[in-house]
């Protein structure tokens, strides 16, 4: 029986790239790490070099490589074209795998396929991948001759290895753990000495749900819900264990049985962000809602930017910034500068005000630029720019903008190319800058959430303090100076 997803594109190995070279039609915008992808044949890949392996009636499809960087990347891009071909659950596990991949290979996952990933099945990331009792009749956990999809060849038979454990957090590292700690004890006094019993089939069941319910359980929880059953603690760990590790071994594999690709629907009707300028009148131009569109529209932008009026041309670029940014779209450097909601470097801001300060007489005006670009800490980059642009209408300048003085939008937003990054993990990271920012105009924040020695270090040397802290902590601190640096906000503002 042919599978229905026989035929069906979903990866890189079923179109042999028509897909992606009409992503990057030029080799030379290809990125460097995706032309040095491992194209391997699959037969070469073992299971686990693949986002997703499906089960159908027999016939099994192993799609989404990511082996490397480019594979990763390339496997990014063809679940961003083609993942709604597959069945719901599926599509949510292979998104899963795929947002590891590139956080482990340093990438920034597309935030549609963060998404995705983040509405698997509630519970965590376990309670999608099913254990070998799952599967018909065992075949891909018991390690049996099953057909194989193949691009050179109709069907073949291929042994799916036991041996390889992907990474399994939560679980398997504490469960390894209380395994080791069970083996110690136990050498030291038997079992019968214990006191409790091994669990029967249906308290391995029980024992099962209890892990898929508790997220990163302590030891002493797990031991109170052995003993409350009855069990020998030691020999409950070791169930548990066992069943973490089966859990992890399938850790991309899930069976699809019976399940459709899911069906075209009617297109939801487009809204204001899906499209790169919206006039104050309502009406609606330059479609993004989708890659090609988003590419289109950045050409247009190269080639027509800059006979937009300034207004325009900002909210055109903040608007295509921020779809390409939900897409995983690489859009061009300058654009995304154009359309980035933080402030430029302080010498550009500094820039700004000085020519237009030469544009005035001596008096309230220049002190009215001298003391914005002073308090520009406690205002947001909108109201900052906003104060521009009324202050060049009202001293006539506004005339000028893009040949005496910049417009007020590339005077305020852009990207400080000179800040150089701290830490980054997947769509997390934090700058110099921004630590600098966090230190200096945020105090107050800081000594409510860590107390006074630790924020004392911090102003001292905030690069240092940061690197020292466990990753948790890097994360809370990475977002909390990403959010107070593009908002603008200050101590100075909140009193």
């Amino acid at each position: 029986m042919t599978s229905k997803f026989a035929g069906v594109t979903l990866d890189w190995y079923d179109d042999q790239g028509v897909t992606l070279k009409e992503k990057f039609p030029h080799k030379q915008s290809l990125p460097s790490f995706i032309k040095e992808a491992d194209i391997r044949s699959k037969e070469k890949l073992p299971n686990e070099a693949f986002a997703l392996v499906m089960v159908d009636s027999g016939h099994v499809f192993r799609k989404f490589a990511c082996n490397d960087p480019g594979t990763t990347a390339m496997s990014t891009i063809y679940f961003m074209e083609h993942g709604d071909k597959l069945p719901e659950d599926a599509k949510k596990l292979a998104a899963s795998n795929l947002v590891d991949a590139c956080v482990k290979y340093g990438l920034l996952p597309p935030a549609a396929m963060t998404k995705a990933a983040s509405e698997a099945i509630p519970g965590g990331k376990a309670d999608n991948k099913p254990n070998s009792s799952d599967f018909p009749q065992g075949e891909i956990a018991m390690g049996k001759k099953v057909e194989m999809e193949h691009t050179d060849t109709p069907a073949r038979a291929e042994e799916i290895s036991r041996d390889h454990l992907t990474e399994f957090p939560d679980y398997y590292t504490r469960l390894k753990k209380m395994e080791d700690e069970a083996k110690k004890s136990m050498d030291k006094k038997a079992d019968s000495d214990e006191g409790g019993r091994a669990p029967t089939p249906e308290e391995k069941n029980k024992i099962q749900q209890w892990m898929k319910t508790h997220d990163n359980p302590k030891d002493e929880d797990f031991h109170a819900f052995a003993e409350g059953m009855g069990l020998n603690v030691h020999l409950a760990e070791g169930v548990a264990y066992d069943m973490a590790h089966e859990l992890s071994k399938n850790a991309n594999i899930i069976d699809i049985t019976g399940k459709l690709p899911r069906p075209k629907v009617k297109k939801a009707s487009l809204t204001n962000e899906d499209f790169a300028l919206v006039l104050p009148d309502g009406t609606r131009k330059y479609p993004i809602n989708n890659w090609d569109m988003v590419k289109k529209a950045e050409q247009y932008f190269q080639e027509n930017g800059i006979r937009m009026a300034p207004e325009h041309r900002r909210q055109y670029a903040a608007n295509l910034a921020k779809k390409a940014f939900i897409i995983g779209y690489p859009l061009d450097e300058d654009i995304t500068s154009k359309g980035a909601r933080s402030y430029h470097s302080v010498g550009m801001l500094k820039s700004a005000v000085e020519m237009r300060k030469i544009a005035c007489e001596p008096g309230y005006a220049r002190e009215f630029l001298d003391e914005l670009f002073e308090k520009r800490a406690g205002i947001q980059p909108e109201v900052f720019a906003e104060c521009l642009r009324q202050f060049d209408v009202d001293q006539g300048l506004d005339t000028g903008w893009d040949r005496v003085i910049l417009n007020p939008w590339e005077s305020t937003f852009g990207i400080d190319k000179r800040a150089s990054v701290v830490w980054e993990e997947g769509a997390d990271r934090v700058t110099d800058g921004e630590l600098k920012n966090l230190a200096d105009n945020h105090k107050i924040k800081l000594r409510d959430m860590y107390g006074d020695d630790m924020v004392e270090e911090f102003i001292r040397n905030p690069v240092e303090v940061f690197n020292s802290m466990p990753d948790p902590e890097k994360k809370l601190i990475a977002r909390l100076a990403d959010d107070l640096a593009h908002s603008g906000k200050s101590e100075a503002s909140v009193g």
